[in-house]
């Protein structure tokens, strides 16, 4: 099982779910059944496939779940305890990395993955994205080596036939921490505008584009869906890394850290898509 690092959002679910009887019964009405696990998942073609999905446990409870397929291949899946939501220990991971599962799927193709408790089985259907193939390629954002303090300045990238939408990872670094920011957001244009009033004082942005493939976050619902699973499960391309100085070019501030540099980029990308599908 590849290691699984970085850092996850918390999640914070209420879930009231009742039926509804006929307005001349008198029979009391009866709950549906509640919805007992969260998963947040990815693939990506390598072109291998690598799927590896997060479950917790909304009510810190075992889970019913007893096997994952992806497609008609058995993944691994059990209880992994590096970190935990909520203070629960309840919580799993489905993986499935195979190097010589190479040749099955190509980008833009879709692949089942199955949910089973017992007989039960709940799906979610993944468009997948090749990692290189789907990347995001950025294209000239200046002519010059560098942009002006205060200049509001556009980022355009290529479409990504199979991509639904495009995450961005932003931060700005300065030599005064009290003017350095981050955030991340997502589009599902080819183009990011990053306004003037963002970068006022020289410093250097670092900025992760990731092409999705998958519902758009607060527009769409997840794509796994069962009387007690829910969740979504996304493809997605390789991280692209865009470095951009505002006033004169310079090396990165010393003695600083980025946010993410401790975290492989894998582990970066699904700690990205978490936070966007749970609204972090």
């Amino acid at each position: 099982m590849k290691k699984f690092m970085g850092v996850l959002a918390i999640v914070s679910v209420v879930l009231f779910c009742l039926g509804c009887g006929d307005d001349d019964s008198t029979s009391p009405v009866q709950p549906e059944e509640p919805v007992e696990s969260l998963v947040i998942g990815q693939v990506v073609l390598r072109p291998h496939v690598d799927f590896a999905a997060s479950v917790f446990q909304i009510y810190n409870e075992e889970t019913d779940i007893d096997s994952v397929m992806f497609a008609d291949s058995l993944c691994d899946f059990g209880p992994y305890a590096m970190f935990s939501i909520h203070g629960t220990d309840y919580l799993y991971h489905a993986v499935y990395y195979n190097l010589n599962d190479v040749s099955r799927f190509s980008s833009g193709d879709s692949a089942d993955i199955d949910f089973y408790e017992g007989s039960r089985r709940t799906t979610a259907r993944v468009k997948l994205l090749d990692r290189q193939e789907d990347s995001v390629r950025v294209g000239q954002i200046s002519e010059e080596p560098y942009l002006p303090v205060g200049e509001t300045f556009e980022i355009p990238w290529n479409l990504v036939p199979n991509a639904d939408w495009y995450a961005l990872y932003i931060e700005y670094w300065t030599d005064d921490p009290e003017l350095e920011w981050y955030t991340e957001t997502w589009t599902t244009d080819t183009t990011f505008v990053i306004e003037g009033s963002g970068h006022n004082i020289e410093g250097r942005y670092y900025i992760r584009l990731l092409a999705v493939a998958g519902p758009i976050p607060g527009e769409e619902g997840p794509n796994l869906n069962g009387p007690s699973i829910t969740g979504t499960i996304y493809g997605r391309s390789a991280l692209t890394m865009l470095f951009i100085d505002i006033g004169e070019p310079q090396a990165a501030p010393a003695s600083r850290t980025s946010t993410w540099s401790d975290i492989d980029p894998d582990s970066a990308t699904r700690a990205m898509i978490e936070r966007f599908y749970l609204g972090k």
